[in-house]
């Protein structure tokens, strides 16, 4: 409830009337006449008038609504780590048994793979001519022992049926030298519900 708080002052053969309250302050000077008392209203500085008050109120602006909530992933992001860290485990060991024919199992028919061999610079192979590549390494590697080093360094699911992976291989020979190679490379889900390599990009360094 509002409190009013009224002060009656004599001054001037008048009657002032100081009338406060929390959101108003308004002074009434009543001077006396012939007939009946003026009443002079006058509001204190800084005291909008009515209208400019409902002005004032009309020009604020509306609150903010609340920030929409962002709207969580559509698939489980975990499960997709774990098919695509399955996949490789499959992948490495067609390497490890040197079996081509289940390395091409593991790349889709649209499969790109860019690398940088010097002195050509970037080169582009399709599947065929990755595939071939990969027996002819084997065929110069011969029955010599081969040391792998494999590592998924990051995984990151764009869908529920494709990822983006970040692979480190470490090979070398028993008799010296090897290489390091670090990929970029795409995975797909297919309608068949397996997953293969769609693009990759490599860089070697080799030792």
């Amino acid at each position: 409830m509002l409190r009013r708080l009224l002060l009656v002052v004599v001054f001037a053969g008048g009657l002032v009337f100081l009338e406060a309250h929390p959101s108003t302050v308004r002074l009434t000077l009543t001077v006396p006449s012939e007939s009946r008392g003026t009443e002079l209203r006058m509001p204190l500085q800084g005291e909008p008038s009515g209208r400019a008050r409902a002005q004032v109120e009309a020009q604020e602006p509306p609150p903010a609504p609340a920030p929409p909530k962002s709207p969580g992933p559509a698939f489980e992001t975990q499960a997709v780590i774990q098919e695509v860290q399955a996949f490789y485990a499959d992948y490495r060991q067609a390497w490890d048994e040197r079996n081509t024919a289940a390395i091409a199992n593991h790349l889709a028919g649209d499969f790109l793979a860019f690398q940088y061999l010097p002195p050509q610079g970037m080169v582009q192979l399709d599947k065929v001519t990755s595939v071939a590549g990969v027996q002819r390494f084997f065929d110069a590697v011969g029955t010599r022992e081969t040391f792998w080093s494999r590592s998924v360094l990051a995984v990151v699911p764009r869908s529920a049926t494709e990822a983006i992976v970040a692979v480190r291989n470490d090979f070398s020979l028993r008799e010296g030298g090897g290489e390091v190679e670090l990929t970029l490379e795409v995975l797909r889900k297919g309608s068949d519900g397996r997953w293969r390599l769609v693009r990759k990009w490599s860089e070697k360094s080799p030792f």
